[in-house]
């Protein structure tokens, strides 16, 4: 039995075999075809990678016969799907911005070997959370982890003063991703595919993009993404004043078709949500984007952060593009010994109602702790409303740097005073700068 098949093929006249073979290669072909005959030939690749994400469907990314992996609500899918070069989204806080577009970066990488994209982040925590994303949607599409490799490395800046850690992402087909923080130094020398995440809260916007476009120059992508920080910055201008391809607002969409235009996308929360984005709170139910306005409390903050409208910033003393320039995103404002000291000032209050004597300031707190420099001290108070915020600084030559941001939310006045004459009696202590308007008056003379 297992050799008939062989021996009637063997029974053919040669000619009558050659056609045979021919009918049966021309089936299979012509199979095949019908098989894709609903996909564009460019696209028949990427439906024949096996166990890879599938963009057929409701959700945008589905390993075939198991079901959507990242489900994405309607924006999200309207952002990823726009395969525009130039592209442009001011989405609401927490709106999955950077989850969507390192998915796009993820699923271009997957299906089109030897690509690049590189993740330029406000600071080394935010490129670190972009790149810990994209590793989270190769495992939700079922790429083999395991055959992923990882590398940390440190990318020196061009005068040699600097260092950035390097994060990157190799696939086995030969594309990557890596991730980066954002610095004019960090911006040039690639050809790759761009994202500037947050890029609102990029120091150095200006210097960057001029630094970072040309890298693109070959027919490369860019996705620039923020929620807006003043107008005092590219990303602002970029929004406004750049040529316009088509725009998306909400639910709504509009051809221009600019030459050099960019393809912009904004979403608001109140479009976010009727775009399906669900607020909870914290026991899982639902809430309405008013509940969160309520709480926040800060109009000004709210139509920034949430309502996606620049903020004016033409009565600021100081702009937000003045203040990033002087950000570190290395620093760490709140060290161990912050939280060490409220702790102790708690208890010392609690000592205090008992027996109406003032416990000892806990000096002990800074034992072992080495000030690079004299220190110097600001302070604003609030009491029920407003923070109370301690600002610690080092002075180093002649930059002074931030050693601590110490807030006090809604602290009784004993507290505040505990914390404040402990950091004050620090031994580098060399000025302090409080506010004694108000309620700061009686904590401005204890502390003289």
């Amino acid at each position: 039995m297992q050799n008939r098949p062989s021996k009637i093929f063997t029974a053919f006249p040669s000619s009558f075999k050659w056609l045979l073979v021919v009918l049966v290669a021309g089936a299979f072909f012509l199979l095949a075809d019908t098989a894709f005959a609903d996909v564009p030939p460019a696209d028949r690749r990427k439906r024949a990678v096996p166990q890879q994400a599938d963009q057929a469907g409701d959700e945008l990314a589905i390993v075939k016969d198991r079901g959507p992996l990242v489900p994405l609500t309607d924006y999200q899918k309207q952002w990823v799907e726009d395969q525009s070069r130039f592209k442009i989204g001011v989405i609401t806080r927490q709106g999955g911005k950077s989850f969507s577009t390192s998915l796009e970066a993820v699923l271009d990488c997957v299906y089109n070997p030897n690509t690049t994209w590189v993740l330029l982040s406000a600071g080394e925590r935010q490129s670190k959370e972009l790149i810990n994303k994209a590793k989270m949607h190769m495992k939700a599409i079922d790429v083999a982890l395991s055959s992923i490799a990882t590398e940390e490395s440190e990318y020196l800046s061009e005068d040699g003063k600097t260092i950035y850690k390097q994060l990157e992402i190799n696939l086995p087909n030969g594309s990557r991703i890596v991730g980066l923080p954002a610095n004019p130094d960090t911006a040039r020398g690639w050809s790759a595919n761009i994202i500037l995440d947050e890029f609102a809260l990029h120091r150095n916007s200006r210097e960057i993009w001029s630094a970072m476009f040309p890298t693109v120059t070959r027919g490369y992508k860019i996705r620039m993404i923020s929620t807006f920080k003043g107008k005092s910055n590219k990303f602002y201008e970029m929004f406004f004043s750049a040529p316009t391809l088509q725009s998306f607002t909400g639910k709504d969409h509009e051809w221009v078709g600019d030459r050099g235009g960019w393809s912009k996308h904004l979403y608001s929360i109140y479009h976010a949500v009727e775009m399906g984005l669900k607020l909870k709170d914290e026991e899982g139910q639902p809430i309405e984007p008013e509940d969160l306005k309520l709480a926040l409390n800060d109009d000004d903050a709210w139509d920034e952060e949430f309502g996606c409208i620049p903020s004016d910033e033409v009565s600021a003393f100081l702009t937000h593009e003045i203040i990033s320039s002087v950000e570190d995103a290395r620093l760490n404002p709140e060290p161990d010994w912050v939280d060490s000291l409220i702790k102790k000032a708690r208890v010392n209050y609690g000592l205090y109602k008992e027996t109406k004597t003032r416990p000892e300031l806990p000096l002990y707190i800074f034992e072992g702790i080495t000030f690079l420099g004299d220190v110097y001290v600001g302070m604003d108070i609030g009491r029920k409303k407003d923070l109370s915020v301690i600002w610690v600084d080092q002075k180093i030559k002649d930059v002074l740097q931030t050693v601590a941001v110490i807030e006090l939310r809604a602290q009784p006045f004993f507290i505040q005073e505990q914390v404040l004459q402990t950091v004050l009696a620090a031994t580098d202590f060399r000025r302090a700068g409080i506010d004694e308007t108000g309620i700061g008056a009686q904590l401005a003379e204890s502390a003289h």
